[in-house]
């Protein structure tokens, strides 16, 4: 009797321990609309791009900090990739608009500096990244679960290698 009280007991902490690490994560990237916790793709902790669903900072892709976002596990200015200033991304830390690679605006995610509609790359919709100006679910790329900021989900999106 006691080794099945062990198990319940052991059962009931893994669950719990699942169950908290769930709530650690801010945001969780899935392949479609069945978020299931083993398909997951990618999920954002404390500003940290994480591979599927782990929880160490080691493995950090990318760390999202006051609009920039930095190489892995770091927050030094030599790490800095990009910066997201005015809902577009730049490279490194520029200002300069001839720096800026990708405009976010009311949802769609154009090429540079541009917001015609021939420059559409994805449309986030409904946290659905989908491709193109479409919101079909056979254009659907991936589902988010919480809300990302903009330099979260341009952060993901390299993750993907979307962009």
């Amino acid at each position: 009797m006691d080794l099945l009280n062990n198990i319940k007991t052991a059962l009931l902490a893994g669950g719990l321990l699942l169950v908290s690490s769930l709530a650690i994560a801010q945001v969780q990237v899935y392949p479609t609309d069945r978020m299931y916790f083993g398909d997951m793709l990618f999920n954002i902790t404390d500003g940290y791009v994480l591979p599927q669903n782990s929880m160490m900072w080691s493995d950090a892709m990318f760390t999202v900090r006051q609009g920039r976002i930095f190489e892995g596990f770091s927050q030094s200015p030599f790490d800095i990739l990009y910066s997201v200033k005015e809902n577009q991304l730049y490279l490194e830390d520029s200002n300069f608009s001839s720096d800026i690679l990708y405009t976010f605006r009311n949802g769609v995610i154009y090429v540079g500096d541009s917001t015609y509609l021939l420059d559409v790359l994805y449309t986030y919709k409904n946290g659905r990244l989908y491709t193109g100006d479409s919101t079909s679910y056979f254009d659907l790329i991936a589902t988010f679960q919480g809300a990302p900021s903009v330099a979260e989900l341009f952060a993901i999106m390299m993750a993907m290698e979307l962009i």
